[in-house]
């Protein structure tokens, strides 16, 4: 899942109505389809690391 507070995808350790309330290690989503905080919309990640998104590519639907 995405943490907001980090911004950065992490496993969440207990879910609750589809927030995370314990975060977890950090990961890179299955489908690599990331959030950038920077324009605000979905893009495929192109470099992934540590759970964050280095270099962004084409916009994709989560």
């Amino acid at each position: 899942m995405f943490d907001p507070g980090d911004r950065t995808y992490k496993q969440c350790g207990k879910a609750v109505e589809g927030t995370c309330r314990q975060w977890g290690a950090a990961c890179a989503p299955a489908n690599k389809c990331m959030f950038s905080a920077q324009d605000g919309y979905h893009h495929h990640c192109d470099e992934v690391s540590g759970g964050t998104c280095k270099r962004y590519g084409a916009f994709c639907a989560p």
